[in-house]
């Protein structure tokens, strides 16, 4: 039965296993073939006779990889897995960057309810952060949608309270990029502020109407958290 409360050793499907500080020598036990670090690994591992790979991938607390590093360590962790090798996600305490990473490889291996399976496998806490949940969902629907195209655009225009704090308010920034860069070459997020009103048009077009919406909550959340929303127009 596992204890489903907070972080440590999980296998969570053959090939693919996770690890914290606090169990550092079992996992290393174990004698995984490659081990995916996300923050910082001690360097006791070598007096604990590790000599498999390190595949170094180091994240904010709470944070996520670029789009473009989520893409190229998920990949290296499949061909691994493929190929009959075990590799051990690793963070020192921090289960919600395990989580991204590990929700990214179990779709990649047919699992299409990621984070369902980890709250019940790993932790009932994670994803634990907004952007985590998002980089997961954003990668599932990018994903499950390879074999073809289908375009989807929403559009909102928004009232703001002052377009100038809007406009030089770092969080909207950081959102907006965030958002821009997750949905990759395909896709697109504009902001257009008007010229007459203290308003703006947020537009996305991306290959789900689902992932559309994703992107406009996310965004009108931060709007609403910063103070800047006023209400919806059109």
């Amino acid at each position: 039965m596992h204890d489903t409360n907070g972080p440590g050793i999980r296998e969570l499907c053959p090939g693919l296993m996770t690890g914290c500080i606090w169990q550092l020598k079992e996992l290393l036990s174990r004698k995984p073939h490659a081990l995916a670090v996300l923050d910082a690994l001690p360097p006791r591992i070598w007096k604990e006779g590790y000599r498999g790979q390190i595949l170094y991938y180091p994240m904010e607390p709470y944070g996520v990889l670029p789009t473009d590093m989520l893409e190229r360590l998920t990949q290296e962790i499949l061909s691994l897995v493929k190929a009959g090798q075990q590799v051990a996600l690793f963070s020192r305490e921090d289960c919600g960057r395990i989580s991204c990473v590990a929700a990214c490889v179990l779709f990649e291996l047919g699992i299409q309810e990621p984070v369902a399976f980890l709250k019940k496998n790993y932790s009932t806490a994670v994803p634990e952060a907004r952007s985590q949940a998002f980089a997961i969902q954003t990668y599932c629907l990018r994903h499950g949608a390879k074999t073809g195209w289908h375009p989807a655009q929403m559009t909102r225009h928004v009232q703001i309270r002052d377009l100038d704090a809007f406009q030089s308010d770092p969080d909207v920034i950081d959102a907006f990029w965030q958002i821009h860069d997750s949905l990759g070459e395909k896709a697109r997020f504009l902001l257009r502020p008007s010229g007459m009103l203290p308003s703006v048009r947020v537009m996305v077009e991306a290959p789900s109407e689902q992932l559309c919406a994703m992107c406009l909550e996310l965004f009108m959340g931060v709007l609403q958290e910063k103070g800047h929303f006023v209400q919806l127009l059109d």
